[in-house]
């Protein structure tokens, strides 16, 4: 009998074949969510995609798109539903850039392997191509304070599609950016689509339905319609997380650039604390030695020694 279970065993692996690898997915599920001022943003909204997809969502400004991808990330509580993430730690791509001002483009765009001690010689072979195809590779030593809105928006972008896991969350990517430049992002986008999914915020109905191979469309908080399109699922690939530590270069480099911006207020500041300490070391003093200056005030005073 034991013989047999294991000849039966071995007939069903043959048949079942190779175990399929799990399907990686963004699902949500009646999901709700209201604003500071207690009015309903989201109304009970339900998707799921996978990776390998765009995730284009689309809709008049105020009608509850960055709110979505806000309780999607993380960074807004909702007050009903669930949230099943299986990609791992997204990258965001915000509205604002949320750039170090201080730093050039390279350091900017490749922070999280400055964090992980990885040497400039090695950021700048991972991050020099992703550049190129932004088209700001001629930016790369320029600090940040010095783009426009539109090359901090590629900036970051940059950054998100170095750092990313599986999966990318873009709030109005191509707001700040001409028809040239769009098409540009949006391509780059479609490309980093193939191993991970990309959630794309845009008011451009078009943008969306061009490149989403799902398209939410939202009306008052409330999802209206899903679009899909037959896609190929590309190769999907595990990054695996480290956890990594600045090296010590690298650490005085970013300490440096933010002091030669505010040299002024720390010299004024440091000045400014020294006197405030001299005074109160002053002050002490005096009121340790309040009665031999009493006594030698009372007897000198005539004569002026004092002074």
């Amino acid at each position: 009998f034991r013989s047999l279970r294991v000849v039966r065993d071995i007939i069903l692996k043959v048949e079942k074949g190779p175990a399929k690898p799990k399907e990686t997915r963004l699902s949500v599920r009646n999901l709700s969510c209201k604003n500071e001022v207690g009015r309903q943003v989201l109304n009970r909204v339900s998707f799921s995609v996978r990776s390998g997809e765009i995730l284009g969502i689309a809709g008049v400004e105020g009608n509850g798109q960055t709110e979505l991808i806000n309780t999607v990330t993380g960074l807004v509580k909702p007050t009903e539903g669930k949230i099943i993430n299986d990609l791992g730690k997204p990258s965001i791509v915000f509205q604002e850039a949320n750039l170090l001002d201080e730093l050039n483009v390279v350091d900017n765009a490749t922070l999280s392997s400055i964090m992980d001690g990885i040497d400039l010689k090695n950021r700048e072979e991972e991050i020099i191509p992703i550049l190129k195809e932004l088209n700001i590779l001629n930016l790369k030593d320029k600090p940040c304070k010095d783009l426009s809105g539109g090359e901090k928006s590629r900036v970051s972008l940059a950054r998100a599609l170095i750092d990313s896991d599986r999966l990318i969350i873009c709030d109005e990517p191509t707001g700040a950016l001409d028809n040239i430049n769009s098409k540009i992002v949006m391509n780059k986008l479609k490309e980093a689509s193939k191993e991970k999914l990309v959630v794309c915020v845009t008011h451009n109905k078009e943008l969306a339905f061009e490149y989403g191979d799902v398209v939410l469309l939202f009306k008052n908080g409330n999802l209206n319609e899903i679009k899909k399109n037959k896609i190929d699922i590309g190769k999907i690939t595990d990054n695996n997380l480290k956890n990594g530590k600045i090296k010590i270069k690298d650490s005085l480099n970013i300490s440096n650039c933010f002091l030669k911006k505010k040299l002024g207020r720390l010299i004024s500041s440091s000045l400014a604390l020294g006197f405030a300490f001299s005074c109160l070391a002053c002050a002490l003093s005096i009121n340790q030695n309040k009665e031999f200056i009493s006594q030698g005030y009372a007897r000198d005073f005539y004569g002026y020694n004092l002074v």
